[in-house]
């Protein structure tokens, strides 16, 4: 609902469209409905989550109230540039899951491992510092590509038992690029490294470069997914596979690889596009593409492109390719880079594992209390096994009484505790901040299962749509990151600005909303992008 305003006049539209009820004013309840509405409209990932409570909820078959002389409006009228559903990474790649054109499993489950890893909290550094302990096996505080190398094996094994050992074969071939372009981002000042006999400082990997190679391992793992999905004409390893791409196999699929995140696969509409993009990618002009051809035009556009990805990727000092990178130009036609390839992105967001992608920019994203908040909550709210067994565990604490049902009580109870925890210091102000949105997350979620009416076990008149079941909880902890996202913004706009003001008085005035319409645009709803006059 927020994106594709273009003018002053389309933001008045879609206040008014926000006040239902005519008043001149729209409320929180009004504000939370008519987003909801326009990313289930929209068909986003977000909206497929919001639109789980079963019919009859807000967010099913909705419409908002008609009002006289304009009959009812939905945010079906707004558009959205979103193609697909991307997890993303803490580092500015989103990759998309689609089977048809998005990654593989095994990418999921290997990013999975790393990406903790590569993220820039103290939670992360104490991971880091405990990973890079298990791989520096000589304590001298660098690491070889042998005992990275081992260190990602044995990382794959532990998290995945089974399947851990192919994983790590299957990807093998990007962890090389990985390790060479973190090793290059400490600059090198060209003496032997002591007790080596002419070895640098850019044959190791140091600490300060341990979170670039993991975040590295993502990026080219994604690269090498995608390589390996077009290898052969199709995923999978087969005898057609040979580590080279030729013409032909990359026109039969490219459109396979379209939602892999990276700038240079997006938004190829034509076999002429694509053909253009294949003779960009073979720089010595063989008719192959190999990996290392693949893996330096997707980061060089990546970087033309100013994305945040581009800018980790860039991390490596001047002199490793993705620093002034040029790829080698070719007789009569020159040198050609990555800069003649579009993207639509606008901003780098911090994505949660519900599709909602809330920007972090002072002037036009969340604020830090959002993401501190969005930090204890999401893990709750992903489909993994390590997010079950955590549910489990604070279900049992959410459920005092132990009868498998959460009351607003309860759980109102439980987010305040889990915030103290967290952050002690500062976890009751963020809940009292954001408790206008716990009742909206309960509402929602208490609403997925079907109630048959019946009164609960032990309860005057209480059904189960007055609870929130285990097989709900998952949904509440995603609907309170949502709907902190959707008050954060609010309350941005509520009184002129963030914080709370005597201005403040917890309804929003047209006035209110021209002044600083724009300072929401990047929250990652649809209704709020995209506002250009």
């Amino acid at each position: 609902a927020l994106e594709g305003i273009e003018s002053r006049a389309q933001a008045e539209q879609l206040f008014r469209m926000m006040d239902f009820n005519g008043s001149g004013l729209v409320s929180l309840k009004e504000w939370n409905e008519c987003l909801k509405a326009a990313e289930i409209d929209a068909g986003t990932a977000l909206g497929q989550t919001l639109e789980a409570d079963e019919e009859g909820g807000v967010g099913k078959k909705w419409q908002p109230p008609s009002r006289q002389g304009q009959g009812a409006s939905t945010g079906r009228q707004l558009e959205t540039g979103r193609k697909y559903f991307a997890r993303p990474n803490s580092i500015g790649l989103a990759v998309g899951n689609s089977v048809e054109r998005g990654a593989t499993n095994d990418y999921f489950l290997l990013a999975a491992c790393f990406e903790p890893l590569a993220e820039m909290t103290d939670e992360a550094e104490a991971l880091r510092q405990e990973a890079f302990r298990v791989a520096d096996k000589n304590g001298n505080g660098l690491c070889t590509y042998t005992e990275l190398d081992k260190f990602v094996l044995q990382r794959l094994q532990q998290r995945y038992p089974r399947q851990g050992r192919d994983m790590y074969k299957a990807f093998r071939p990007c962890f090389r690029h990985a390790f060479e372009d973190a090793a290059d981002y400490a600059r090198d000042d060209g003496k032997i490294v002591a007790g080596e006999k002419n070895l640098t400082q850019d044959d190791f990997v140091s600490y300060n470069e341990f979170r670039l190679f993991c975040a590295y391992v993502c990026v080219y793992a994604a690269m090498y997914d995608a390589f390996a999905k077009i290898d052969g004409g199709g995923p999978g390893v087969t005898d057609a596979d040979n580590g080279k791409l030729e013409m032909d196999e990359w026109l039969k699929v490219y459109r396979s690889v379209s939602e892999y995140g990276f700038v240079a696969l997006e938004g190829i509409e034509s076999r002429a596009q694509a053909e253009q993009l294949f003779r960009m990618m073979d720089f010595n002009g063989s008719g192959l593409v190999s990996l290392k051809e693949w893996n330096e035009c997707l980061k060089a556009a990546e970087i033309d492109a100013g994305t945040a990805l581009g800018q980790t990727l860039e991390a490596d000092e001047e002199g490793g390719v993705g620093k002034k990178w040029q790829p080698p130009s070719r007789q009569g036609q020159g040198a050609s880079t990555g800069r003649q390839l579009e993207t639509g992105r606008k901003y780098f967001a911090r994505p949660n594992s519900i599709g909602l992608a809330v920007g972090n920019s002072v002037e036009r994203g969340a604020t830090n209390d959002y993401f501190l908040l969005a930090a204890c909550f999401e893990p709750l709210a992903e489909m993994t096994d390590e997010a079950e067994a955590l549910r489990q565990e604070a279900f049992r604490v959410a459920d005092k009484n132990g009868n498998g049902l959460c009351t607003y009580t309860e759980l109102d109870k439980f987010v305040l505790q889990r915030l103290q925890q967290r952050y002690p210091r500062q976890g009751r102000d963020m809940y009292k901040a954001f408790r206008p949105c716990f009742r909206h997350a309960f509402e929602d979620a208490a609403d997925y299962a079907r109630d048959d009416g019946k009164i609960v076990a032990g309860e005057k008149n209480l059904t189960q749509d007055d609870f929130v079941s285990y097989n709900e909880f998952r949904l509440f902890c995603a609907y309170v990151c949502v709907y902190a996202a959707m008050y954060d913004a609010f309350a941005k706009i509520d009184g002129g600005g963030p914080g709370v003001t005597d201005a403040d008085n917890g309804k929003l005035e047209m006035d209110e909303w021209l002044k600083v319409y724009r300072s929401v645009s990047e929250y990652g709803f649809v209704a709020l992008e995209g506002i250009e006059s």
